[in-house]
C-alpha cells in the first residue's frame, strides 16, 4: 500500500513538472513564432522560397553583387556544386575585407577632430609610445544599444587598443590589461538619478604609475557615454549632474595625469553618440592637448582612429550637432523626458514648443539678433546659462559643421550657376590647401532667408549643400565598393580644386501655414537671399552679417571676424511668392496645411511657440496640460467608422485565377498607362486589379500581420526582413556575422555624399546574402536634445543635414534592391515614454524639422518602405496617422511602398483598422489576424478589403523591386520556406505534451487502481 501511494504521488509529481515545462515551452514557442524573423535573423536562417520549374539563370538575378557573379546563391545549397560553394564563399571574404576597409576609411572621414593644440596631433613616428586611461579603453561603446542590429563580433572587431598596434603604436600594456580586467560598471538607465558613467575612481591608477615613464609619448585618455532604445541620458544621474557633463572622476582623471608630469601631451577621444559638454578642453589644470570625437565606431572604426592618430589619414570630419557649453541651455530642453497631464498620470506628451529652433537654428538666430541688436530681446538674460545677457561665445563650445584638420584649407565661390530647369543652384567653389599637409576639405554650403514674421520663423542660417574633395582617384567612375582608398579625395599642399555643391532652391523657401489665404504651403519670402561657405555654421553666417555691413561679429574664439567677400554670393532680393511651390516637388499634389491637428493648439488655448520676433516673451517653459476627453478617445485609438462615403470602387471577390504570377508584375508602374514587354498599351490600375484579385483574404490578411509576403496563388516569395542603421542583422551564406559599421552620426559627420552612398551600397550587398529584402532603417528621426538615446543612429539635429545624408544613402540601397523601412516615422525624438507619448508642434516645426529628414529619404532618395513609430503625432498613434502617412507621405512625396509598425505587439492604442485604413501596410513582429477577421464584412461598403488591397498593392510593389525578386523567372513555381526551429519547436511541445499526458495517464490510472485496492481491503477486513 505504501509503495502504491509513493508511486501515485511520483506519477503525480512528474505531470506537475511536465505540464509546467510543456507551458513554459508553449509559452516560448509562441513568442518566437510572433517574432519569427528576429529568430531567423539571430540564427542565420535566409529567407525566400523553393523555387521550382525553371533554371536560375545571370538574367533571372536582377539585383547583383559588385563582388562577383552570385546566381549559384538563389540554388539550394545541396544543388550547388562544390565549385559554385568555394566562388560564393570567396565572394563573401572580398565583401567582408572591402567592408572592413570600408569602415576604417568611414572613421577616418567621419571622426572629428576638436582640438589640436600646438598641432599635439598627429603622433609621429618615434612619439607613439603611448599609455591609454579611462574605463572606455578596456570597455568601449562599439555602438549603443537598439534593435536587432548587426552585434559587434569578437574576433573581427578592432579594439582602440588593437588598433593602435596594429598602426605600430607601442602601448602600457600593465595598464591596458589591468583596465580590461577591471570591473564593468557603466549603466545606461532611463530611470532618473540611478545612470552611473562607469568611470574608475582614479585610485585605481595609483598601483601603475611606475609604469608611466617608459609609455610618456602621450596619455590617451577616452571617455564614453551610451544610451540607447528605451534608454534617454539623464539630466540628472546618480552624481547629481548632467550625464553629459565632465564627471568628478574624469576630471580627477585628467587633473592626476597633468599632475603627474610624465607624458609630453595629453589626447581626449570621446566616445559617445551625444555632444558632451566640452569646455573644460580649456581648463588649463587638466592640460589636454587634443581632443578627437570618435562617436561608435562599430566593428572597425578604431582602425581609423588610429590612423588619424598616427597620421596615416588626416581629419576631415565635421560636427552634425551643436556642442552646448551647458546642455541643459537649448530651449527644446523646456519639454524633455517624463511630463504627464496634470489630471492623469497614465497619458505622457512632449510639448515641442521651440518649434523650428532646434540646435545651430536657435543658436545661430539669436547671435544674429544679439549682433543686429533689432529690439527682440536676443540679448536678455532668458535662456542664458549664467543669468545674465545672453551671449554666444558663453552658450557654444563648438558650431554645428565644425572641425579641425592637420592642414588648413581657403575656400572661395567661383560662380553660381542657376538651372532653371531643374530649379538647382550649382555653386561651385574653389578650394586649396594652404597648409603643410596633405588632407580632405568638406564643403559646406548655408544659406540666409529674409524673416517675416507674418509669413514665418526663419533660422539665420541653413545648410543646403554639402560635398568633399573628390581627388583624381574619385572621379566618379569606379563602383562606390570599390572606393575604398583613403587618398580619394586628397589635396596636397598647394593644390587647388573646384568643388561643385548642388543646392535645391526649395532649400531655401519658408512653410507659411498662413500663405494662400490660409491654405499654407511652401513660400519664397520677400528679401534678400544669401549663400555663403563656412568651416562651420558660425563662420558661415558672420561672413554673411559682413556682407550685409554689420559690426560686432566674434569667432567662435571671441575674436573679431575677418570678413573675406570670395565666401559670400547675393542671390539677389526675391518678391513674395507663393506660387512656384504650390504643387510639391515629387508629385502633381498641392502642398497645404495638414499638420494643424497635431498642434495642441487644436485641442486647447494659448500655447506659444518660441519666436524669434520675441526671444524673451516666447522662449519655452514647461507647459502643463489637463487631459481632455476629446484627446483620450482620439490617443486611445478606435476611431475609424465606415460610412457611405467610404463606398470602395466595386465589391472584391478574392482567390479567382487570372494567372498572372508575382514576377510577371516586375515591370508594372504603380499607375497609368504604360506598354508592356510585347508592346501592348496597358494600363496599369487594371493589371494591379486583376494581380490582386487572385490573392485570397486570408492571404491579404496575412501580408499585412506578418509581413512575409508567401502567397502560393501568385507564386510570391517570403520577404525577408533585418533590422538596424548600422548593420543588418543575421549571418551571410558563408555562416559569418554581418558587418556592424561606425554608427549613422558617424556616416553622416563624413559630409560625403560618396561615403554616405556607399554605405548604402555595402549594406545592400549584406543583405544580397543574407536574402533580406527589407531593412528597418535607416534611422531618420532628428537630435530634438542632446539627451535622445537614439541620436547614435540618426543623422543630425539639422532636417535638411538629414534629409540630404538619407537621400544619399537611401538611393544606394534600393538601387541594389534594400528596401529602406527608414524609422521612426516621426516625431521618435525622446525614449522616455515612447511608447504612447502625445507629441505635439506646429506645422512649420514638423515640416523644416522631422518630416524634413524622411522627406528626402523618400521623395528624393525613392525609398519603399518606411517604419512608423511607438508615439503619437499630436493625439493620433503614428501608425493610423492619415495627414502623415496618407496626405504627406503618399499624396506629397508620392510613396508608394512597405508602410510598417514598429513591434505593435500589446499595443492597444495601435487600432488594426484605423492602422490598416489610414496608411499602415503591415504590423511588425504582431499578429492582428483576428483583428482584421472580425472587422472584414462587417460594413456593408467592403471599405476593409479595399484597404488591404491597397496595402498588398504597396507590399508587392515594393516586394517587386527589391532582391525578393532575384532567382525568380516567369513560369516559376515558388512556395514559401519553412524555418528549420519552427517544426523542431513543434515538434518538442508534442513530444512534451505527450509524455505530460502519459504521467497523467499513470497518475489517474494509479488512482483508480488504488481506489480498487482499498475497496478490496474493505471488503477484506469485514470478513
Amino acid at each position: 500500500m505504501r509503495f502504491a501511494i509513493k508511486r501515485r504521488k511520483l506519477f503525480g509529481g512528474l505531470f506537475a513538472l511536465t505540464a509546467l515545462l510543456l507551458s513554459i515551452f508553449i509559452a516560448c514557442s509562441a513568442l518566437c513564432f510572433e517574432w519569427a524573423i528576429l529568430v531567423d535573423n539571430k540564427l542565420g536562417i535566409s529567407s525566400g522560397g523553393v523555387v521550382s520549374g525553371g533554371e536560375i539563370t545571370d538574367e533571372t538575378v536582377y539585383y547583383k553583387s559588385s563582388f562577383g557573379n552570385i546566381t549559384a546563391l538563389y540554388k539550394k545549397k545541396e544543388d550547388r556544386t562544390a565549385d559554385e560553394q568555394t566562388k560564393l564563399n570567396e565572394i563573401q571574404e572580398k565583401l567582408i575585407t572591402a567592408e572592413a576597409a570600408f569602415a576604417e576609411r568611414e572613421a577616418e572621414e567621419g571622426n572629428v577632430l576638436l582640438r589640436n593644440e600646438n598641432k599635439a596631433l598627429p603622433l609621429t613616428e618615434g612619439n607613439r609610445k603611448v599609455t591609454l586611461f579611462g574605463a572606455a579603453v578596456g570597455d568601449p561603446v562599439y555602438r549603443s544599444s537598439s534593435g536587432g542590429a548587426s552585434p559587434v563580433v569578437e574576433g573581427r572587431t578592432v579594439s582602440l587598443a588593437q588598433g593602435l598596434r596594429d598602426k605600430g603604436f607601442n602601448i602600457n600594456e600593465t595598464l591596458q590589461k589591468a583596465i580590461e580586467s577591471a570591473p564593468k560598471s557603466r549603466v545606461a538607465s532611463a530611470t532618473n538619478g540611478k545612470a552611473d558613467i562607469g568611470e574608475l575612481d582614479v585610485s585605481f591608477y595609483n598601483t601603475y604609475t611606475n609604469t608611466f615613464s617608459d609609455y610618456s609619448d602621450a596619455a590617451i585618455v577616452m571617455f564614453a557615454r551610451t544610451g540607447g532604445e528605451g534608454i534617454d541620458l539623464n539630466t540628472s544621474d546618480s552624481d547629481g549632474v548632467s550625464q553629459l557633463s565632465l564627471h568628478k572622476e574624469e576630471a580627477d582623471l585628467l587633473k592626476m595625469i597633468e599632475q603627474n608630469g610624465s607624458f609630453k601631451k595629453t589626447i581626449v577621444l570621446i566616445n559617445s553618440g551625444y555632444p558632451m559638454e566640452l569646455g573644460w578642453l580649456d581648463d588649463p589644470q587638466y592640460g589636454v592637448d587634443a581632443c578627437l570625437w570618435v562617436g561608435n565606431p562599430g566593428m572597425y572604426g578604431f582602425a581609423g582612429v588610429a590612423d588619424l592618430l598616427a597620421g596615416n589619414a588626416n581629419p576631415s570630419g565635421r560636427l552634425v550637432d551643436t556642442y552646448a557649453e551647458n546642455s541643459m541651455s537649448a530651449p527644446s530642453m523646456s519639454n524633455f523626458g517624463d511630463i504627464s497631464y496634470s489630471n492623469n498620470g497614465n497619458y505622457k506628451y512632449i510639448v515641442q514648443a521651440e518649434g523650428i529652433y532646434i540646435g545651430y537654428k536657435y543658436y545661430e538666430t539669436r547671435y544674429e539678433d544679439v549682433i543686429l541688436n533689432n529690439g527682440r530681446g536676443a540679448n536678455s538674460s532668458v535662456g542664458s546659462t549664467d543669468g545674465e545677457a545672453w551671449s554666444y561665445n558663453k552658450e557654444v563650445t563648438f558650431p554645428f559643421g565644425y572641425g579641425l584638420s592637420y592642414t588648413q584649407f581657403k575656400q572661395e565661390i567661383q560662380d553660381v550657376i542657376y538651372d532653371e530647369t531643374n530649379d538647382i543652384y550649382t555653386v561651385r567653389v574653389n578650394v586649396t590647401n594652404i597648409g603643410d599637409t596633405a588632407g580632405k576639405c568638406a564643403v559646406q554650403v548655408y544659406a540666409q532667408t529674409p524673416y517675416d514674421s507674418a509669413v514665418g520663423e526663419a533660422s539665420a542660417i541653413r545648410l543646403v549643400g554639402f560635398n568633399k574633395t573628390l581627388g583624381e582617384k574619385d572621379n566618379g567612375q569606379k563602383e562606390t565598393t570599390e572606393l575604398t582608398d583613403r587618398e580619394a579625395g586628397v589635396l596636397q599642399p598647394g593644390e587647388s580644386e573646384v568643388v561643385e555643391v548642388q543646392v535645391d532652391r526649395y532649400f531655401l523657401t519658408t512653410y507659411s501655414v498662413s500663405a494662400r489665404n490660409g491654405k499654407g504651403g511652401y513660400v519664397l519670402t520677400e528679401g534678400d537671399y544669401y549663400l555663403s561657405v563656412g568651416n562651420d555654421a558660425h563662420d558661415a553666417l558672420n561672413q554673411i552679417l559682413a556682407a550685409k555691413g554689420a559690426n560686432g561679429m566674434t569667432d567662435l574664439n571671441g575674436r573679431p571676424v575677418v570678413a573675406d567677400e570670395k565666401r559670400v554670393h547675393d542671390l539677389g532680393t526675391f518678391d513674395y511668392d507663393d506660387e512656384t511651390y504650390k504643387i510639391s516637388q515629387y508629385t502633381d499634389a498641392v502642398v497645404e496645411n495638414q499638420m494643424q491637428p497635431q498642434d495642441i493648439n487644436t485641442f486647447v488655448e494659448g500655447v506659444t511657440y518660441l519666436s524669434r520676433s520675441d526671444w524673451a516673451g516666447t522662449y519655452p517653459e514647461k507647459i502643463a496640460l489637463t487631459l481632455t476627453d476629446k484627446m483620450k478617445k482620439q490617443m486611445d485609438g478606435g476611431v475609424y467608422k465606415a460610412t457611405s462615403s467610404a463606398t470602395p470602387k466595386g465589391t472584391y471577390t478574392q482567390g479567382t485565377d487570372e494567372g498572372i504570377d508575382f514576377i510577371d508584375m516586375r515591370e508594372v508602374p504603380f499607375t497609368g498607362d504604360y506598354t508592356d514587354a510585347n508592346g501592348t498599351e496597358r494600363n496599369a490600375d487594371e493589371v494591379w486589379d486583376k494581380f490582386l484579385n487572385q490573392i485570397t483574404m486570408d492571404h491579404l490578411i496575412e501580408n499585412t500581420t506578418n509581413g512575409k509576403g508567401a502567397a502560393s496563388e501568385i507564386n510570391a516569395p517570403n520577404a525577408g526582413h533585418g533590422d538596424g542603421p548600422d548593420g543588418i542583422s543575421g549571418k551571410l551564406d558563408n555562416g559569418q556575422p554581418t558587418t556592424c559599421y561606425n554608427s549613422e552620426i558617424v556616416a553622416a559627420s563624413t559630409f560625403n555624399p560618396k561615403m554616405l552612398a556607399m554605405r548604402g551600397d555595402f549594406m545592400a550587398e549584406d543583405a544580397l546574402f543574407l536574402k533580406q529584402a527589407v531593412v528597418w532603417g535607416p534611422g531618420g528621426n532628428i537630435h530634438r536634445t542632446p539627451f535622445s538615446g537614439r541620436n547614435f543612429e540618426y543623422y543630425s539635429e539639422c532636417g535638411y543635414m538629414g534629409y540630404l545624408c538619407s537621400a544619399y544613402q537611401v538611393k544606394a540601397m534600393q538601387q541594389k534592391g534594400l528596401i529602406t523601412c527608414m524609422k521612426h516615422f516621426f516625431g521618435n525624438d525622446q525614449e522616455t515614454n515612447r511608447t504612447g507619448v502625445a507629441t505635439f508642434n506646429n506645422e512649420q516645426g514638423w515640416r523644416e524639422g522631422a518630416l524634413k529628414i524622411f522627406e528626402g529619404g523618400i521623395a528624393k532618395g525613392g525609398s519603399l518602405g518606411v517604419m512608423t513609430s511607438f508615439s503619437l503625432i499630436g493625439c493620433t498613434p503614428a501608425p493610423s496617422c492619415k495627414e502623415t502617412n496618407v496626405n504627406i507621405m503618399q499624396n506629397e512625396w508620392g510613396f508608394k511602398g512597405i508602410n510598417i509598425t514598429d513591434s505593435s505587439y500589446g499595443m492597444e492604442y495601435m487600432n488594426s483598422v484605423d492602422c490598416v485604413m489610414f496608411g499602415t501596410t503591415t504590423f511588425c513582429l504582431d499578429n492582428r489576424e483576428s483583428d482584421l477577421k472580425r472587422a472584414n464584412g462587417r460594413s456593408a461598403y467592403d471599405d476593409i478589403v479595399e484597404a488591404l488591397r491597397q496595402a498588398n498593392k504597396q507590399f508587392y510593389f515594393a516586394l517587386l523591386h527589391s532582391n525578393a525578386t532575384n532567382g525568380i523567372a516567369p513560369g516559376m513555381t515558388v512556395s514559401g520556406a519553412t524555418s528549420w526551429w519552427k517544426p523542431a519547436m513543434v515538434a518538442i511541445d508534442c513530444v512534451v505534451g505527450v509524455i505530460a499526458l502519459g504521467f497523467a495517464g499513470l497518475y489517474v490510472f494509479g488512482t483508480i487502481a488504488d481506489k480498487k485496492n482499498d475497496r478490496a481491503e474493505g471488503e477484506y477486513d469485514k470478513i
